[in-house]
């Protein structure tokens, strides 16, 4: 489906928004265009995984999951946007997936931890706390994989501000 007319530029706007509140700063229409779709990639494997696991109740799945979590943390790329940048987008003939910016890894690291702790809870018998956490994971990854709105990354917007691209020279400061 091509979207034309004033309801593309909506349609960009609110994604140029959603991708640049979670770090993406600067891409063009163009850049947007080609991969926007895609940048739901990444989120949709990791919503996959984390329902599969918390439904299962697998102890092992999750700290999968909360381990390939920490490499998006503290790796360049996410391994699943490594996946597509690799193999994927070579199929799909699209361009690949921009780099991960702080706010991003940010987000991982906390997916990393909490399902570290879904988990733990799993492992020690508390199995209706790990559906609680495991479940309420998966409906904060829901938005992401589906319209790119990333809740933890938009609270950070309320907490601490926008992020700013590293070319752009700090704030004056204040009299």
């Amino acid at each position: 489906m091509t979207i034309t007319g004033p309801s593309r530029e909506r349609h960009l706007q609110t994604t140029r928004r959603r991708l640049e509140v979670q770090g993406f700063l600067g891409m063009s229409d163009a850049e947007l265009v080609a991969v926007g779709r895609w940048m739901r990639f990444t989120p949709s494997c990791n919503l996959a995984l984390t329902v599969a696991a918390t439904a299962t109740a697998s102890v092992w799945l999750l700290a999968g999951v909360a381990v390939i979590m920490a490499v998006g943390a503290l790796a360049p790329a996410h391994p699943f946007d490594v996946l597509y940048n690799t193999l994927i987008r070579r199929v799909t003939g699209t361009d690949p997936l921009p780099s991960s910016g702080a706010r991003r890894k940010i987000t991982f690291a906390v997916g990393a931890f909490w399902l570290s702790a879904t988990a733990a809870l799993f492992a020690s018998g508390h199995r209706s706390a790990g559906y609680v956490l495991g479940f309420l994971m998966a409906l904060l990854i829901l938005p992401l994989a589906t319209v790119q709105l990333c809740v933890l990354s938009e609270t950070m917007v309320r907490l601490i501000g926008p992020p700013r691209q590293v070319s752009e020279p700090p704030p004056p400061p204040a009299r």
